[in-house]
């Protein structure tokens, strides 16, 4: 995703996305929503979380779909 420098976005929203993507390319695609976000803007991200409070667990994988099911913990 390239843009002009000069192109920027009141919101960016991310849905079921990042879990496609490796932990360096969340971080690259997020620095990037930044680089275009406007003054007072929203990055809004919607993901599946992995919530498992006993084992403290930071990511599920999903062979099936080739998804990354990231914890609470991980997306600190």
């Amino acid at each position: 995703w390239v843009l002009d420098d000069d192109v920027l976005y009141d919101c960016i929203w991310i849905q079921w996305t990042l879990m496609y993507l490796t932990d360096d390319d969340c971080v690259k695609l997020l620095i990037n929503c930044k680089k275009h976000l406007a003054k007072n803007g929203f990055i809004f991200v919607k993901e599946n979380m992995l919530i498992d409070e006993e084992t403290q667990e930071y990511a599920q994988w999903a062979p099936h779909d080739h998804s990354l099911c990231r914890s609470k913990y991980l997306v600190k």
